[in-house]
C-alpha cells in the first residue's frame, strides 16, 4: 500500500493505494527491501526479483525502463540476503561475496567506479560476508570475522573510517575490533550492535540518533549510552530502535512525529524506552502426558495466555514428534501431538516449542517398533542384543505373526543341536506319537526344560513371534520367566520438598520400560528442565542447563508412586514424588 507514482507497488498500476494489494506473479519470496522508489524480494530459489523506478537501473535487469510488475534481476543465483539505497540495490550470496547495481554516483556500488550499473556487478575486494545493508548512497557488509566494511557517500563520516572522504570500495569501519554481530545503516549514519550487548554508532548526529548524549558528527564509532543486553538493532531516517533481551524496546534521535514511541515528540540524544513490551503475554500449559512407553501415542496441550489477545505457535523439531492439530492460535486452544513407536534401542527425550517455552516429551526404550507391551519383551530384548533375531523386516518384529508349536521346536532344536543329538524315545507328550514328524524335536525340547507343559503339547497349535521369544530364550540364553516391570509406561505428577531453606515443588515425567529402566525429566516452577536422566534400580542423576543444575539421590516405586531424597544443585534436598500411571 502507499503511493505508487513508478509502479513500486508490483500490481501492474500506478494508481495508489491506501490498504494492501497483492503483488503480481509473485510467490515463494523469503525477504523483502524497499529503496525511495523501488522493491526488492528475494525468493525461496535464491533468485532476485525487482518493480518500480528503473532510471538508474537498480531493477538490474539490463534496462532502465520502469517496471510495474516484478521482473528477474539478471544473472542472479543463490542469493542468501538483500538490501536496497535509495536507487541501488545489492545482493549477499551464498559464497560470501556481495553483488550490486544501480546508482553509483558516490561509489556506493563498490566497484571501484562512479558508474552506474544496470545489472549485478561484484564489490571489489570483500568476501566472508554475513550481512549487508543499505541507505541513500552508501553500503555496509558486515564480514565472518565480526568486521565492519562500508563504501559510498562519507560525507557525514558514515563509513566510519576517520574521514568524512567518498570511498569507490569498501574500507574498514575503525575501532570496532572483531564482535560485531549486527549491522543497520540509517540516513547518513550507522549503527552496529556487538556480541556483548552494546551497540555502537557514528556518522551524521543532528537529531542524536548516535545516542551519545551529544548532536555531534561522529566519524569513528561512539558508545551509544546507557544500553545493554540488546538483541536486535534498526536505524531508519534519523532515528535508532533497539531490542533489550527482557522484551522492553528503546528509541533515540528524531522525534518530530512520535517515532520514538514514549508519548512525546521531542528528540532526544540518548535512549528512551518506549511505551511497548513485545514480550507482555506469558503462557501456562497443561499437558495431557508427558511420558509414554515405547509404543505411538498422542496427547493434548492446553494453551493459556495471560491475555486473551495473545497469539501463539507451536512447532517441534523431533521428527518422532507431530503437532497434528492447534499449531497456531489467539487466546485460550489446545495443541494436539502424536509420537511414533520408539525403535530406537534407547530412551529419548524431544520437546513441542510454543512461542519461547518448551514443553519436553519422554519416550521410554524401544528396539523394534511394533514392541508389544507385555510380558514378551524381556525374551525379545533378548534374543535381539545376542543376534538371534534382527526381526521380520522394516524396524518390526511381527509379534504376532505365527507358526505351529511343532514348527518352532524343529526350529530352536535344530538351531541349537543341528540333526544329530540323544533324546528320550518314550513319549512325553499324547499329541505327539515317535511316529510324528516333529516328535524328536519336541523330546529334546522337553528333556532340556525349554518347555514345560506336560500331558498335551498341542503340537498344532499356533505360536506367535513373542512366544517363540521366550522359548528362544531359555533354549540359548538360560532365561528363566522373566515377569516385567509392574509400572511399564510412564507416571506423572509432582515434587515438593525443602532444598536448604528453599520450598521447592514442580511435575516430573518418568517413563519406565518392561527392565525396570526409568527415564524422565523433571521441570521446577522456575522453569529449570532436567533432562533425560536413567534409573536403574531405584538411583537415578540428571544434569541441568549447560550443566547448572544436578540431582542425584534415589527413588522407590511403591503402589504406583515415588518417594527419594538426595541434592539439587549442590544443596541437600528431601522431600516427596507423587504421581500416578498409566
Amino acid at each position: 500500500m502507499g503511493g505508487n507514482g513508478y509502479g513500486q507497488l508490483g500490481n501492474g498500476t500506478t494508481i495508489d493505494r491506501h490498504t494492501p494489494v497483492l503483488v503480481s506473479s509473485l510467490s515463494g519470496v523469503a525477504a523483502i527491501a524497499a529503496g525511495e522508489v523501488h522493491t526488492v524480494v528475494l525468493k525461496q530459489n535464491g533468485t532476485v526479483w525487482a518493480w518500480g523506478w528503473n532510471w538508474s537501473g537498480q531493477l538490474g535487469d539490463g534496462t532502465q525502463t520502469e517496471r510495474h510488475t516484478p521482473v528477474q534481476v539478471s544473472g542472479l543465483s543463490n542469493v542468501t540476503a538483500i538490501a536496497a539505497g535509495s536507487s541501488h540495490t545489492l545482493a549477499l550470496k551464498e559464497d560470501g561475496t556481495v553483488w550490486t547495481w544501480g546508482n553509483n554516483s558516490k561509489g556506493q556500488l563498490g566497484d571501484g567506479t562512479t558508474t552506474e550499473r544496470d545489472t549485478p556487478v561484484q564489490v571489489s575486494g570483500l568476501s566472508n560476508v554475513t550481512a549487508i545493508s543499505a541507505a541513500w548512497d552508501y553500503t555496509v557488509a558486515l564480514k565472518q570475522d565480526g568486521m565492519v566494511w562500508a563504501w559510498g557517500n562519507n560525507g557525514n563520516g558514515q563509513l566510519g573510517d576517520g574521514t568524512t572522504t567518498d570511498r569507490h570500495t569498501p574500507v574498514q569501519v575503525s575501532g570496532l575490533s572483531t564482535n560485531v554481530s549486527a549491522i543497520s545503516a540509517g540516513d547518513y549514519y550507522m549503527a552496529a550492535r556487538k556480541l556483548d550487548g552494546t551497540v555502537w554508532a557514528w556518522g551524521d548526529n543532528g537529531s542524536g540518533q548516535l545516542g551519545d548524549g551529544t548532536t555531534i558528527e561522529r566519524h569513528t564509532p561512539v558508545q551509544v549510552s546507557g544500553l545493554s543486553n540488546i538483541t536486535a538493532i534498526s536505524a531508519r531516517g534519523a532515528f535508532t530502535v533497539a531490542l533489550k533481551q527482557d522484551g522492553t524496546l528503546w528509541a533515540w534521535g528524531y522525534n518530530a512525529v512520535g517515532q520514538l514511541g514514549n508519548g512525546t515528540q521531542t528528540n532526544s540524544s540518548i535512549p528512551v524506552e518506549s511505551n511497548i513490551n513485545l514480550f507482555l503475554c506469558t503462557y501456562s500449559f497443561s499437558p495431557s502426558n508427558y511420558g509414554y512407553g515405547n509404543q505411538a501415542g498422542s496427547g493434548n496441550i492446553a494453551v493459556t495466555p495471560s491475555t486473551g489477545a495473545c497469539a501463539w505457535t507451536a512447532s517441534t523439531s523431533d521428527s518422532w514428534i507431530s503437532v497434528t492439530s492447534g499449531s497456531s492460535g489467539i487466546g485460550n486452544g489446545t495443541v494436539a501431538y502424536s509420537v511414533s513407536p520408539n525403535a530406537t534401542g534407547s530412551a529419548r527425550t524431544g520437546k513441542i516449542s510454543i512461542d519461547n517455552q518448551d514443553i519436553y516429551i519422554l519416550q521410554a526404550q524401544g528396539i523394534f517398533a511394533d514392541d508389544p507391551n507385555d510380558n514378551f519383551i524381556p525374551y525379545i530384548y533378548a534374543i535381539y542384543t545376542k543376534g538371534i533375531t534382527t526381526g521380520c523386516g522394516g524396524g518390526n518384529y511381527c509379534p504376532s505373526v505365527v507358526v505351529s508349536r511343532g514348527q518352532m521346536a524343529a526350529f530352536i532344536i535344530r538351531a541349537k543341536y543341528g540333526e544329530s543329538f540323544t533324546y528320550t524315545t518314550t513319549p512325553y507328550f499324547s499329541d505327539v506319537p515317535d511316529t510324528h514328524p516333529f516328535f524328536k524335536y519336541v523330546q529334546k525340547m522337553k528333556d532340556t526344560g525349554i518347555t514345560a507343559v506336560t500331558g498335551t503339547y498341542n503340537v498344532d497349535g499356533l505360536v506367535t513371534r513373542e512366544q517363540m521369544a521366550a522359548f528362544l530364550s531359555r533354549a540359548f540364553l538360560g532365561m528363566a520367566v522373566v515377569t516385567p516391570n509392574p509400572y511399564q509406561g510412564s507416571l506423572q505428577g509432582s515434587w515438593s520438598g525443602t532444598c536448604g531453606m528453599t520450598n521447592v515443588s514442580g511435575w516430573f515425567t518418568l517413563t519406565i520400560d518392561a527392565g525396570g529402566n526409568v527415564y524422565g525429566a523433571y521441570y521446577d516452577d522456575d522453569s529449570d528442565y532436567i533432562a533425560g536422566f536413567a534409573d536403574i534400580s531405584g538411583s537415578f542423576s540428571a544434569s541441568g542447563v549447560a550443566g547448572i543444575y544436578t540431582w542425584s539421590g534415589t527413588i522407590s516405586l511403591v503402589n504406583n508412586s515415588l518417594n527419594g531424597s538426595g541434592t539439587w544443585g549442590g544443596a541437600s534436598c528431601s522431600g516427596t514424588w507423587s504421581g500416578t500411571g498409566n
